[in-house]
């Protein structure tokens, strides 16, 4: 969500710099916004024009090259402060602990607010983003298990420098809102956004892996470009009715999206690589870059509306959340050549999703809630083929207590949960023959076959404790025990846990400010990350299972009048780890690094 705004991200990576704060909603708050997935909604709020003259510059450098200026202006344009302005911008470049790769990252984002009226303000944010980095097909395994990538170099590339993954995004957003009296507001939020993408598809052939390390890869070009505008119109407001209080929320929206999609075909490249001493620029990497004739163009339209009441009762000691959602799609694609397949043919559905929810408030220190709500998925495309996929849904179940202790200065909530989701669209990746189990497409060149119709489910609890136990000292630690399993899937057994998912997940972060010493200006932190062991792929292999993984990390910051340094040393310990990835390939996950923070604020 941006803004509480469902917006696709279709380009690259997202840079924070023009937003002000990440809200992650769970339990009864992430069923407020009409429009979820199961588990949280995480809401990006953007930074707004300021009533006052605010500038901020800050540059950071960090081991492997990186430099990254940023800057932050704001303030009035007018003497009556009824217009002002906002604008960050920064640029990136940096390499990586790994042979041969790197980015460059260059964001701008102006935002203006207008003041109509006492009443009526209207904001406009335009975000530029042009991403160009090296695209990286991860690393093989020697013995196809997991311990065997320790014969590598971790610092390993086995893709081509000449392979830039290319991206721009563009957006515009539109915030319209008027304050009809003291208890009711509307607000009017449209935006456009466009997108283009470029770069090319690598994958291994495991048959063809020697002794002595040399393996084949394959390669696909793909383009696109994608387009998408909506608009969302919301009534917001509280009526008193005898000893109840009601928080409504009544609102609609309409989103359209559209993409080009040029896909071209697998080729294997001239030369194989050799794992343990890739020489790289031995292959032409375009391949028929302008893509299959007939490759097809995808569009969707979906109408929502909406309705949610949250009451209040006995003195906000019982609160009630009750709300249903409509959804109606359409879906269509443009065939160029020859009969349209069925997987590509117009379709149309309308949904409802209930929501239901609880609070119960004993004392004034201690909640206790529970939750329902049945959430839809409108999927894209088969990131092969380019079908259209059809949407999943899924049944959230959430009952829990929050507290609030020390005149309100720390706060602990433990929830416990259970997820049912179905018709889940998957792929399975570095397959050296054809599947035996029932699939919509396989590839022979990438290894790879997709397919539809899964249900998964995941259930466990988290615990969440943040705040201040003595003024000085902030403290902010998270553990959950996540059992995701597959109740049903075409590719992997029934019973199996779900490829890349921990059961334990555990996180502290300590961070001590020095207010009342000779030290006054210094804060230093340091915090633990724990990932249990897993397994790499959901077919649950011994020689797959992903070790226990944890890390350190640590900050010391400094700041005096006008002036702010920080240093922040991400995994101190220099421990080694993979993730999974698509086309069979292994992530090495970021080694030990150092970023050090120099800026103003005027």
């Amino acid at each position: 969500m941006r803004n509480g705004v469902a917006v696709s991200n279709t380009a690259g990576p997202l840079y924070g710099d023009n937003i002000e704060q990440v809200d992650v909603l769970k339990g009864p708050a992430s069923i407020q916004y009409g429009d979820i997935a199961p588990g949280s909604v995480m809401n990006l709020v953007t930074k707004k024009p300021l009533y006052y003259d605010y500038k901020r510059l800050e540059m950071k450098l960090g081991e492997h090259g990186l430099l990254r200026p940023t800057i932050d202006v704001s303030g009035p344009l007018n003497a009556g402060k009824t217009v002002l302005f906002r604008l960050n911008s920064s640029l990136e470049k940096s390499n990586s602990f790994r042979d041969e790769i790197n980015n460059q990252t260059f964001l701008f984002a102006p935002t203006i607010t207008w003041k109509i009226t006492p009443k009526l303000s209207w904001n406009i944010e335009g975000v530029y983003n042009n991403d160009n980095r090296t695209a990286d097909p991860g690393i093989i395994s020697p013995d196809n298990t997991y311990e065997g990538l320790s014969k590598l170099r971790f610092n390993t590339f086995l893709g081509e420098p000449a392979n830039v993954y290319r991206s721009t995004d563009e957006n515009l957003f539109s915030t319209l809102s008027y304050q009809l009296s003291d208890n009711w507001k509307i607000r009017n939020i449209t935006y456009y956004t466009k997108a283009t993408r470029g770069y090319g598809w690598m994958s291994f052939d495991l048959n063809s892996l020697s002794d002595s390390g040399y393996v084949d890869r394959n390669y696909s070009a793909e383009t696109g470009k994608y387009t998408g505008w909506g608009t969302t119109v919301d009534l917001l407001g509280t009526i008193n009715w005898g000893l109840t209080r009601h928080h409504v929320l009544v609102g609609g929206e309409y989103l359209y999206d559209d993409r080009d999609r040029s896909l071209s075909g697998w080729g294997k490249l001239d030369e194989p690589i050799n794992v343990y001493n890739p020489i790289y620029g031995q292959s032409t990497l375009i391949i028929d870059n302008q893509g299959t004739p007939g490759d097809p163009s995808s569009n969707r339209k979906r109408l929502g509306a909406y309705v949610q009441d949250q009451i209040a009762l006995l003195h906000d000691r019982l609160q009630l959340l009750l709300g249903v959602r409509m959804n109606h799609i359409e879906r269509a694609s443009t065939w160029s050549t020859g009969d349209v397949p069925d997987v590509y043919k117009p379709d149309k559905q309308t949904i409802f999703n209930p929501r239901f929810g609880v609070l119960v408030k004993p004392v004034d220190w201690l909640s206790v809630f529970s939750s329902y709500t049945n959430s839809f998925e409108m999927n894209g495309q088969n990131r092969i083929t380019g079908e259209l996929l059809d949407p999943s849904d899924a049944h959230q179940y959430e009952v829990g207590f929050k507290t609030s202790l020390l005149q309100d200065r720390f706060g602990l909530t433990l929830a416990t949960f259970k997820i049912d989701k179905k018709n889940i669209s998957g792929y399975v990746t570095g397959l050296t023959a054809p599947p035996t189990f029932e699939h919509t497409n396989y590839s022979p060149e990438s290894g790879t076959a997709s397919y539809s119709g899964a249900n998964h489910q995941s259930k466990g609890l988290e615990l969440d404790i943040n705040g201040r136990i003595i003024p000085d000292l902030f403290i902010n630690a998270a553990f959950s025990y996540i059992d995701a399993k597959i109740v049903d899937d075409p590719a992997y057994p029934s019973g199996n846990q779900l490829g890349g998912s921990p059961k334990v997940i555990a996180n502290l972060w300590l961070n001590y400010s020095f207010n009342k010493t000779v030290l006054k200006g210094f804060d230093v932190g340091g915090g633990y990350s724990f990932r249990s062991k897993n397994y790499a792929t959901s077919y649950n292999l011994p020689t797959e299972r992903v070790p226990n993984y944890g890390t350190v990390d640590v900050t010391l910051g400094y700041a005096f009048k006008n002036f702010f340094t920080r240093l922040n040393v991400s995994n101190i310990t220099n421990e080694k780890s993979y993730t999974y990835g698509m086309y069979g390939g292994y992530y090495p996950l970021w080694t030990r690094r150092a970023v050090l923070s120099i800026g103003f604020n005027m």
